[in-house]
């Protein structure tokens, strides 16, 4: 059920209503826009051509591909089917350019950083959420915000291990109780939900243990509907989450302000002399920099909690979904374990460098299931990126200022003429032979924006995976939805705000019978 759908709203009114508006305002301000500087002389990509005003057919086709979970594809295969990979479209009055090509993308990460923003539309749809946060921001007030939280965020210290362990432990009595099948997304980001709000945040929302978690179904809520928001654009302000979500922005509200009141009623001035810098915890760190800023400490947390829960559970299902449905694989896996770590052990972040062909399996996930599969810029001035015009796309193309640039590293990641002909096969082999140039692959992202918890990323999915195998003599995939029809069909992809199985994967866990001699 979408999130309209539990709100009682009628999506397909509320859309209505959303392009009727985008339309008379469109009308109201085209005069608006015909100064507008024009763009450099430089070659311009090939447009997708439209047939309604504004690009309402194209808008209504993006829409109803949304829905029915092959954005990705229709993307990838369709709408970016150009020698240059790189187009541009009318969308509901406004121009859009989309590529995938990596020289483009490489340009918009790092060559010419300075020239491309978050910009103000992101930062008006999930600001509810996010606030002033490092993901919703540029300039001085995004470094600024970087820099406090990558000292948290960027390393696996001592003590997350034993944290983990006991959130596993929770999360294996929950699987092996259960008595009927195990939605995997739903348990695993569970745990990660545990695991990230007890690491950054010092208090665990416990959701491996209650029957209800409010506060986990509010950011799933809030993040589907922004997401939805972000086709109208700059008009999206006129939908907002807390009219049109009420009960999931009080909740997330509810919950962050309550544990920053919790916090500011400590004695931080006396923990100080107890503790050093490097173990205070994100909660502790921000109510020391911003006693009197709770929109921006709820914006922070709020954001770290979401970077460092979906990517890995996305992943770990991901992963998950093909492991069962590949025994052999899952028994390499297991003899890798058994002599790097042993069957019975707690892995260290030492043993866990060490096993390659669970590295290279993870790898391959990141390849196929970027959780940021699409990513969104704006242009801070005219600019010129280096490929996609011309008759074979080899020509540079012109950007306008404030121009929306939507980026495809999925599209990067599944190209067949940078991967190979299997390109859409989940294949953890490929790595032993192939080596992606610097550009091609971008896992973590590069430039300035890389993502500054890679390596605790890594360590959570890695964790995961290799408890499974200990505890797990197989895992058996029921099929599409759980209904037993394994068949050919493979799982789509959900475009959210991240990219996630559009079905519930649902398994048999098979536990190993352990020597107890």
């Amino acid at each position: 059920m979408s999130i309209l759908a539990s709100l009682d709203i009628d999506s397909s009114r509320l859309l209505l209503y959303g392009i009727v508006t985008i339309i008379f305002l469109s009308v109201l301000t085209s005069g608006l826009h015909n100064g507008k500087k024009s763009k450099p002389s430089i070659s311009h990509a090939p447009r997708i051509p439209y047939k309604l005003p504004f690009g309402l057919d194209m808008a209504w086709k993006l829409v109803t591909r949304l829905h029915s979970n092959t954005f990705v594809e229709y993307v990838c295969e369709e709408v970016l089917n150009t020698p240059g990979r790189t187009i541009e479209m009318n969308l509901l009055g406004g121009d859009i350019f989309i590529t995938d090509r990596a020289e483009n993308i490489k340009a918009i990460q790092a060559d010419q950083f300075a020239d491309f923003a978050k910009g103000q539309t992101p930062h008006d749809v999930f600001s509810s959420i996010l606030g002033d946060s490092v993901f919703t921001t540029d300039g001085p007030l995004w470094k600024t915000s970087r820099e406090q939280l990558e000292p948290h965020v960027s390393r696996v210290r001592p003590d997350d291990i034993p944290v983990a362990e006991e959130h596993m432990q929770k999360l294996l009595k929950l699987i092996k109780s259960s008595p009927e099948r195990v939605d995997v997304y739903d348990v695993v980001d569970r745990f990660q939900l545990d695991l990230v709000s007890q690491v950054f945040l010092g208090e665990s929302t416990n959701s491996l243990s209650a029957n209800q978690q409010p506060f986990r179904k509010a950011m799933e809520d809030l993040l589907t509907y922004n997401t939805n928001r972000l086709l109208f654009g700059r008009l999206a302000n006129l939908f907002p989450d807390w009219l049109f979500a009420p009960k999931a922005h009080r909740e997330l509200t509810r919950y962050i302000n309550d544990l920053i009141e919790k916090t500011l009623a400590l004695p931080i001035n006396n923990q100080t002399d107890l503790k050093t810098e490097q173990e205070f915890n994100l909660v502790e760190d921000l109510v020391a920099t911003h006693p009197n800023d709770r929109y921006f400490i709820r914006g922070q947390l709020i954001a770290v909690l979401m970077a460092s829960k979906d990517p890995g559970a996305i992943l770990s299902t991901w992963t998950i979904y093909h492991l069962a449905r590949d025994p052999a694989l899952w028994k390499r896996l297991q003899q890798e374990i058994e002599v790097h770590i042993g069957m019975d052990a707690i892995p260290t972040t030492v043993q866990l460098r060490k096993l390659y062909l669970l590295a290279n399996t993870v790898k391959e996930s990141m390849r196929m299931y970027h959780p940021l599969g699409l990513n969104i810029r704006e242009a801070r001035s005219d600019a010129v990126l280096p490929v996609g015009g011309g008759p074979d796309g080899r020509d540079p193309v012109s950007v306008s200022k404030g121009q929306i640039i939507v980026y495809s590293v999925a599209g990067l990641q599944r190209n067949k003429a940078k991967v190979g002909a299997d390109a859409d096969v989940w294949d953890p082999s490929r790595w032993e032979t192939w080596s992606p140039k610097y550009g091609d692959y971008l896992p973590f992202s590069i430039g300035p924006r890389q993502c500054p918890g890679r390596v605790f990323g890594r360590f959570q999915i890695q964790y995961i995976l290799v408890r499974f195998l200990q505890e797990f003599e197989r895992i058996e995939w029921c099929g599409l939805g759980g209904d037993g029809d394994k068949g050919t069909e493979e799982m789509k992809i959900k475009v959210e705000l991240n990219l996630k199985p559009a079905e519930a994967v649902v398994c048999n866990f098979v536990p190993r019978c352990k020597n107890t001699a």
